[in-house]
C-alpha cells in the first residue's frame, strides 16, 4: 500500500493527493469512482477532523493503493445497491465487494500509531464498522421498500408499533438490528403526520421511515450539476460524491420510479422488477428452463 507524508492535515491534501484520485464529478462532469488494484485491511489510528488529533484506539480499516481504474457505477451497474445490501457483515465479504467496486467514500485519514512523534505516514481508508453500518442501514430500508412495493402488509406490520393514546401517539420502527421512533405526537416529532394517519396505519409510517432513511443517506453527498452535452446544450445531472452516496441515489431512483423489488425465485438475490410479472433474473430463467427441459428428457426409473 502506498503512503505519503503531508506536512500538515488539510482536507484539500486528502482529496487531491492522498486518495489517489479526486472526489469530484470526474470525466466530462459525470460521476466516476475508483476501483483500486489493491485493497486490504489494516489496524490503524483515526485522525479526528479538523485538527488531526489521533483517536485513542486503532480500528480495522480498509485501505487501498493509488493504482487502479475509474468507472461509472451509475451507468455501468444501475442496480448495484441491491448487491451491496446482500453483502454479509464479514471482513472477507466487504473486501470482496471493495475489490470489485472500490471504497465506500473518501475522507477519513489514518496513521499506523498514535505513539510515534514527528512526521508519520498518513493513509486513506474506510473503517470496517462504517461498512457494516451502511450495509445494515440500507438493508433495512430496502427491505421496507420490498414489503411496501409487493404489498406484504402482514410482514410490514411486524416492523411497526403504535403506542400511546389519542393526542399522545407514537410510532416505532423495530427489527432485530434497530429500534427507532418514526413519529411522536407528544414530543412534536413529525407530529403533523398524525392528522393524516389513523391508529394502526402501517403504510404512512413505513413510507416516512423509508423517505427519512434515503434522505439521510444522500444528505450533503448528492448534488445537482448543470452540464453541457456534445451539442453544447445544457443538461441536468445528479452527481454523488462517493460510492456510498451513489448507492443511496440508485435506491432513491428505484423508489421514485415506483419500481418493485423482489427476491429472485431461483437464486434468492434481490432484483428490480420493471415488469410486474417478473419473478426471476433473466439468466436464472434460462437456467430454470434448461433444467426443466433436461428433466423432461430424462427417462423415469421404474
Amino acid at each position: 500500500m502506498s503512503e505519503q507524508e503531508p506536512t500538515r492535515y488539510t482536507n484539500r491534501y486528502l482529496e487531491k493527493n492522498l486518495s489517489g484520485f479526486d472526489t469530484g464529478s470526474g470525466e466530462a462532469g459525470f460521476f466516476s469512482w475508483f476501483r483500486p488494484a489493491e485493497v486490504e485491511f489494516q489496524r490503524l489510528v483515526w485522525l479526528r477532523p479538523p485538527t488531526g488529533e489521533p483517536a485513542r484506539d486503532p480500528d480495522t480499516v480498509l485501505t487501498w493503493g493509488s493504482a487502479g481504474e475509474r468507472y461509472r457505477p451509475l451507468e455501468a451497474e444501475p442496480d448495484l445497491f441491491l448487491e451491496f445490501v446482500d453483502v454479509p457483515l464479514s471482513s472477507d465479504s466487504v473486501l470482496a465487494f471493495a475489490r470489485q467496486h472500490g471504497p465506500l467514500y473518501i475522507g477519513d485519514m489514518y496513521i499506523r500509531s498514535a505513539l510515534k512523534k514527528g512526521r508519520r505516514p498518513i493513509i486513506p481508508g474506510n473503517r470496517l464498522s462504517k461498512w457494516f453500518e451502511t450495509i445494515a442501514t440500507m438493508r433495512e430500508a430496502v427491505e421496507v421498500w420490498r414489503l411496501l412495493s409487493s404489498g406484504e402488509d402482514a410482514e410490514l406490520r411486524h416492523r411497526l408499533e403504535w403506542q400511546g393514546t389519542k393526542g399522545r401517539y407514537s410510532v416505532l420502527y423495530k427489527s432485530e438490528a434497530r429500534r427507532e421512533a418514526i413519529a411522536n405526537q407528544q414530543h412534536g416529532f413529525a407530529s403533523s403526520f398524525f392528522d393524516r394517519w389513523k391508529r394502526g396505519d402501517i403504510i404512512g409510517p413505513a413510507r416516512l421511515f423509508l423517505a427519512r432513511s434515503i434522505n439521510k443517506g444522500m444528505r450533503g453527498a448528492v448534488s445537482p450539476q448543470l452540464l453541457m452535452d456534445d451539442t453544447g446544450n445544457f443538461r441536468p445531472y445528479t452527481t454523488p460524491t462517493s460510492l456510498a452516496a451513489a448507492l443511496w441515489f440508485q435506491f432513491y431512483a428505484a423508489v421514485i420510479a415506483n419500481t418493485p423489488i423482489r427476491r429472485c425465485s431461483e437464486c434468492g438475490a434481490l432484483m428490480v422488477c420493471h415488469n410486474s410479472r417478473k419473478r426471476m433474473h433473466a439468466a436464472c430463467g434460462n437456467k430454470a428452463r434448461v433444467r426443466r427441459s433436461r428433466a423432461k428428457r430424462t427417462p423415469k426409473n421404474g
